[in-house]
């Protein structure tokens, strides 16, 4: 659960064992059940309940140092730490109840399973480490396996000409709800990436 007051203009909600969540008045008090629909709804965790902000306050400067040396990229935002190499794309987020780190990578290719993410275009990676740096050497220790055992893709084969469905029957609906499926996804992902990419121009980084 995180707390937020009904009469503070500014969208910041917190753990209930947070102080700031001690000096709100019963009346004014409300709660969302997750971090993202907290999200969802404009609002950020405060700092002191952010554990993403502790550490990225405690550990900025070997961050980049091990950054600049391993030839990643990254920028802090209120949500996620995002990371670009020159292979890939992360973000560092909160789980959903605040109390850990989770990495997720950026999609190579669409996949019928993208709608169950929390972040658009990209899925939850099988990694767990307690701390930001250690996420960083994943990232690191992951491209290198990469670089030295490229994916070997299979040539597509070429699909048989189909007649086009009629208007009106259960293929040609199908393939309509399809359709509508997969341009919202493509927009979600170009809106994100276009915020992505204002944030790397702001801070001097080049987008992935």
């Amino acid at each position: 659960m995180f707390y937020y007051s009904t009469i503070s203009r500014k969208k910041i909600i917190h753990h209930m064992s947070c102080p700031a969540a001690d000096r709100i008045r019963d009346e004014n008090i409300e709660c969302f059940e997750t971090l993202q629909e907290a999200y969802e709804e404009g609002y950020r965790l405060c700092r002191h309940c952010s554990l993403l902000a502790r550490q990225y306050r405690k550990g900025e400067s070997d961050s980049c140092t091990y950054s600049q040396e391993k030839g990643i990229a990254f920028f802090y935002t209120d949500q996620a730490l995002v990371v670009t190499t020159s292979f890939s794309k992360w973000k560092i987020v909160p789980s959903e109840d605040g109390l850990r780190l989770q990495l997720y990578h950026q999609n190579t290719h669409r996949s019928a399973h993208d709608w169950e993410s929390l972040i658009p275009g990209y899925h939850l990676q099988n990694a767990k480490r307690d701390t930001i740096q250690g996420y960083l050497e994943y990232i690191a220790e992951h491209d290198d396996y990469r670089l030295r055992n490229p994916v070997q893709t299979n040539p597509k084969t070429k699909k048989k000409d189909s007649t086009p469905p009629k208007k009106g029957t259960r293929r040609y609906k199908k393939q309509q709800r399809r359709e509508e499926i997969r341009t919202k996804k493509y927009s979600i992902r170009r809106t994100l990436d276009l915020i992505d990419g204002l944030h790397c121009q702001k801070t001097g980084l080049q987008p992935a």
